[in-house]
């Protein structure tokens, strides 16, 4: 049996103080070619916009290429993110396009 751990400073006992990185996570929306829009998360947008361009991060915008970011959110949490991606996904195409222009 591998000897008792103490606990660290500021813990309390029976607990280890995990270091966590912060993560954001975005919500964006794409418009591909003939204007048709895709709403997707991540965690890095230009990871995933390069991904889409490539043709490799989804087969949506793999046949609507070329694609362009026209909106991005950041969030805290990915359920936070998958919630907000789930309402955008849900809004008329009109509504989609004044939350873009809301941004810009």
């Amino acid at each position: 049996m591998p000897p008792a751990r103490a606990p660290e400073p500021g813990a309390s006992r029976g607990q280890v103080r995990l270091e966590c990185s912060v993560v954001n996570w975005f919500v964006y929306v794409l418009r591909c070619n003939g204007g048709t829009l895709y709403t997707g998360i991540t965690t890095d947008p230009e990871r995933r916009l390069d991904a889409h361009r490539r043709g490799v991060a989804s087969k949506y915008t793999r046949s609507r290429l070329p694609v362009k970011l026209v909106y991005r959110e950041s969030h805290d949490t990915r359920s936070s993110a998958l919630k907000r991606e789930a309402e955008i996904k849900h809004l008329r195409r009109h509504a989609k396009l004044d939350l873009i222009a809301g941004a810009g």
